[in-house]
């Protein structure tokens, strides 16, 4: 039977195939979104290896002189977007979680692809030397992102015998992720980005499901790779992430829209993405909660 991690990742194998399928069986709604009356046929090897191979060499072309991802500014976004940012320390927490998600996305395909070590190479050597991303202000902490990214990061260098050269300082950087979670984590038990409270230590009421699932499922690989990870992280943000289901088995947006579980972004289509992800942390090697994640690839 897979595991539930293994069950999402084919998950996403649907939505590869639905992208990729030639079928002529889709129905057509308002805004060309196609819907299929079943799932299409997985897409062929071929094509799988063609689609990873394009998003390696984005990746590859697309890394920054000092071995980083990402940049303080998408001008595709300007002037549509302004992003309340608070201070610079979020353009660190994002570059360092968009370097942590693509350091990450690359390592599992090093032993296919040989011209990938330098890549990745330059990317942990600037990732695992950075300091952990610190809050932007007191009630704004994106740096939680970096935090679980950097983290799993961490984890799948040090599960790579590849890269040894990278685990002493891998295993001080994840070390430092965890440690910065027990400042940002909600007076619930939770973890979100927002607080409108700023207090030293946030309040909870701005705790979001799918934030503290993040967290949980990087502490859980954590766990399985020997760091020192303090139990009340796990025990109160899965608690948090409980109370914040509803009687349908969606999860609500945050901790303060617990009492408004019928709020369209709280329904099944508004939770959508967070349902599998909420269930993952909970239920992680659980074979009880496979049928909770085929329903929710279902949805």
């Amino acid at each position: 039977m897979k595991s539930l991690p293994s069950l999402v990742a084919a998950g996403v194998g649907v939505f590869l195939a639905l992208g990729c399928s030639s079928s002529t069986d889709a129905r057509y709604q308002p805004g060309s979104i196609p819907v299929y009356n079943e799932v299409p046929p997985a897409p062929s090897t071929e094509i799988k290896n063609t689609v990873v191979t394009r998003g390696i060499d984005f990746l590859r072309t697309h890394q920054n002189n000092d071995g980083s991802w990402g940049t303080p500014v998408n001008p595709d976004f300007l002037p549509k977007v302004y992003l309340a940012y608070g201070s610079t320390a979020s353009f660190d927490a994002w570059r360092d979680a968009t370097t942590g998600l693509c350091l990450r996305a690359l390592i599992p395909h090093l032993a296919g692809h040989n011209d990938l070590a330098a890549t990745i190479d330059h990317a942990a050597t600037f990732l695992f030397s950075q300091q952990a991303a610190l809050r932007a202000t007191p009630g704004l902490y994106y740096s939680v992102w970096s935090q679980s990214y950097v983290l799993e990061a961490a984890c799948t260098t040090l599960s790579t015998p590849a890269l040894a050269h990278h685990h002493a300082a891998a295993r001080r950087s994840g070390q430092a992720q965890i440690d910065q979670f027990g400042y940002v984590q909600g007076g619930e038990g939770g973890f979100g980005y927002i607080d409108a409270q700023e207090n030293s230590q946030p309040s909870g009421l701005g705790s979001s499901s799918f934030v503290t699932a993040t967290v949980l499922h990087a502490l859980h690989q954590a766990t399985a790779q020997g760091f020192r990870v303090p139990p009340a992280l796990i025990h109160a943000g899965r608690r948090s992430i409980e109370r914040q289901r509803t009687p349908a088995g969606n999860y609500v947006y945050a901790y303060g829209h617990i009492n408004q579980p019928n709020n369209s972004i709280n329904q099944t289509p508004g939770s959508i993405g967070r349902n599998p992800l909420c269930n993952l942390a909970l239920y992680e090697e659980d074979p009880a909660g496979i049928p909770i994640l085929r329903k929710n690839l279902d949805d």
